[in-house]
């Protein structure tokens, strides 16, 4: 295969997923516009519309006991978690504002990354590879990523606080934790920045001795 058809294979994927991140971006704007709306809609509101009521899935200690005969006694067993679809009350708009406001900033951190990464992929096709501005990209992406985990792990701290001002009956067990296999990737993306980095200075040294 010459280089010639490999380049031209080369900028044909970089133009395919350049595409597909700009829909993923315009998708995500418009996301965002809505949420936007919504937080500042509930944020002054009274009460919320039927229409935009909204129910959530959340985990409460439980127990329950298994009946046998009429004559038979009461044989319990302990169920650590139950999981319940809770409609929020219309009256109470501020739980709706917390719960589209962590919506929007999550939605926001996706449309800051999906846009650096077109400005990277795009950079592979139009440019040299490596050049400073991708390595900014590349941590900068990684950030967010990070930035993002951590926020969709404590974001059911958030809701739970504010449900267990309106239900303080209900005992809520929240978990902040996080995941594997997207903490390993966002170390990669560190890495591949710092090799970028690397790249970089390894090619004007070149330049400055040619």
């Amino acid at each position: 295969m010459s280089a010639s058809l490999k380049s031209r294979r080369f900028r044909g994927w970089t133009h395919f997923f350049e595409w597909v991140l700009s829909i993923l971006l315009l998708f995500g704007a418009v996301t965002a516009i809505v949420l936007f709306a919504l937080v500042a809609y509930f944020t002054f509101a009274d009460q919320v519309p039927d229409r935009l009521a909204k129910e959530i899935e959340i985990e409460v200690d439980s127990r329950a006991y298994q009946v046998g005969d009429p004559g038979d006694s009461l044989q319990p067993f302990a169920i650590e978690y139950v999981e319940i679809r809770l409609p929020l009350p219309v009256d109470n708009p501020e739980l709706y504002v917390t719960h589209s406001g962590i919506s929007l900033v999550g939605v926001l951190i996706g449309v800051a990354a999906a846009f650096q990464l077109r400005q990277f992929v795009r950079s592979l096709r139009l440019d040299h590879p490596f050049i400073l501005a991708n390595a900014h990209r590349l941590r900068c992406v990684a950030w967010l990523m990070l930035f993002g985990g951590i926020w969709k792990g404590a974001s059911p701290l958030f809701i739970a606080l504010e449900i267990s001002d309106v239900f303080p009956n209900l005992d809520f067990n929240v978990s902040v934790s996080g995941e594997v296999i997207p903490m390993i990737f966002i170390l990669m993306l560190f890495i591949i920045a710092e090799v970028f980095a690397v790249g970089v200075k390894m090619k004007e040294d070149a330049d400055l001795t040619v």
